[in-house]
């Protein structure tokens, strides 16, 4: 009697054919090489030409920085060119209208050429577009040369002045008086001396009307000014007028 055949498992595999193996490998290898794709040599190149384009822009900024050391010294000259002429500004068209800088201004202008101040007005500003517009009236008392002397001064001064009228008088002009048909100072009968037709002196009247301008968007820094700042008074206190000696 013959004995029984063994009974096969159910999951029991047949043996794998030559091609079968060889299919089964090939799939494995294009698997692998799918997945090393997209899971390590995409992201791999992805991140270096991440750092390629930083390196190029680190490049960039280290060449800029570079080309800035190497231009230091003009910047820093500019920058102190710019501060200077900010400074100037600053005194050109200052944050307020600085009444008392221009009133000593007006005293050391009468030391150094004779004329003399006899009266000055102070007028309420007017707006101009960005900037406040004071009007200064005042006459000046002296002789030609001295008033020539004062202008200057004024038109030379560190703020920004626009002249608007200068008006120079002679100082003794008198119109000639005819006969006055009375007597003499003798007490009898004769004619009057006639007064002068020209000065006979060299003094002279000048009366101005300037313009100081102010650049209220300065009041918050003017403000914080010590003041008087930048005056040093050299004449004897206790006199009843600042325009006489």
């Amino acid at each position: 009697m013959a004995s029984p055949e063994p009974k096969q498992g159910f999951f029991k595999l047949r043996p794998l054919t030559g091609r079968e193996r060889t299919l089964l490998i090939v799939g494995f290898v294009v698997i692998y090489a799918v997945g090393f794709v997209f899971l390590v040599y995409q992201p791999y190149t992805e991140r270096i030409s991440a750092l390629e384009g930083t390196l190029t822009q680190k490049q960039d900024q280290l060449g800029a920085a570079m080309a800035i050391f190497h231009r230091l010294d003009e910047i820093n000259t500019r920058i102190t060119e710019l501060n200077a002429q900010m400074a100037s500004l600053d005194l050109l068209v200052p944050g307020s209208n600085r009444t008392a800088h221009f009133l000593y201004a007006c005293g050391q202008w009468e030391r150094t050429t004779g004329a003399r101040v006899v009266d000055i007005v102070f007028n309420l500003p007017l707006t101009t577009g960005d900037y406040q517009e004071y009007t200064v009236s005042f006459t000046v008392v002296g002789t030609y040369t001295a008033q020539v002397g004062f202008l200057a001064n004024l038109e030379g001064m560190n703020r920004l002045v626009r002249v608007d009228s200068v008006v120079l008088e002679p100082g003794d002009a008198t119109e000639g008086s005819g006969s006055d048909g009375g007597t003499g100072d003798d007490g009898t009968g004769g004619t009057a001396e006639p007064a002068p037709l020209f000065p006979t002196t060299d003094m002279a009247t000048a009366r101005y009307i300037v313009h100081l301008f102010v650049d209220p968007s300065k009041a918050a820094a003017a403000a914080q000014e010590e003041p008087g700042a930048g005056l040093t008074f050299t004449q004897p206190e206790g006199r009843r007028s600042p325009f006489l000696p």
